[in-house]
C-alpha cells in the first residue's frame, strides 16, 4: 500500500462524456485507468510509485522521467478489498449498456502488462464480483424490467356510448 492513501477506491477527475448515445463521448469511445495497489513483492522491495491518477489523467514516473496521459475517468485501487469494481463499473460498463440498449455496439478492452489486474477487473472475486458478472446481471435485470412492463394489463378503452345516449348542448 502506497504511504499516505486512504484505503479505498477513488474515482480522479471523471470527465463529463459529450453527447453521443447515452453515457458515451460523441467519438464513442472512452478510456478509464485503474491503478492497482502494490504487490507484496512490491511492498517487500520498497518500490517506487510509477503510476498515479491525477484529475483526467494517469501519470507515469520513471526515475526523473514523467509522461502525463489523458483519460475520462482514472481509479487508485489502494485496497482491492473495499469494493470498488462497483464504482467502475458503475463509471465504465452503465454507459456502454445504456449505448447497447439503444442498439449500439460496444466493447469493454482491459488492457496492461501481465499481473495489473485486467482479470480481477473483469471478473472480479464472488465477493466482489467485477466488470462481466455486473454487465450480465444488469441485462438480465434490464429484460425483467421490459418483460414486466409487457405484461402489465392496459387500461381498458373506454366504453363505447350507449345508442341514443348522446350528448346535447343545453
Amino acid at each position: 500500500r502506497r504511504p499516505g492513501a486512504d484505503a479505498r477506491l477513488r474515482p480522479r477527475g471523471s470527465v463529463p462524456a459529450p453527447p453521443g448515445p447515452v453515457g458515451m463521448p460523441e467519438g464513442g469511445m472512452r478510456v478509464a485507468v485503474r491503478v492497482r495497489p502494490f504487490s507484496d513483492r512490491e511492498l517487500e522491495l520498497r518500490s517506487a510509485c510509477a503510476v498515479s491518477v491525477a484529475g483526467a489523467a494517469a501519470v507515469v514516473q520513471v526515475g526523473s522521467q514523467v509522461e502525463t496521459f489523458g483519460c475520462d475517468c482514472g481509479f487508485e485501487s489502494l485496497d482491492p478489498g473495499e469494493g470498488g469494481q462497483g464504482l467502475i463499473y458503475d463509471a465504465v460498463g452503465a454507459g456502454v449498456l445504456a449505448a447497447g440498449l439503444e442498439g449500439h455496439d460496444g466493447c469493454v478492452l482491459a488492457y496492461g502488462a501481465r499481473g495489473t489486474g485486467k482479470t480481477y477487473t473483469m471478473l472480479g472475486t464472488s465477493d466482489d464480483p467485477g466488470f462481466i458478472p455486473r454487465m450480465a446481471q444488469a441485462i438480465f435485470e434490464r429484460r425483467a424490467e421490459l418483460e414486466q412492463q409487457q405484461q402489465r394489463p392496459e387500461a381498458p378503452p373506454p366504453a363505447p356510448a350507449a345508442p341514443g345516449a348522446a350528448a346535447t348542448a343545453g
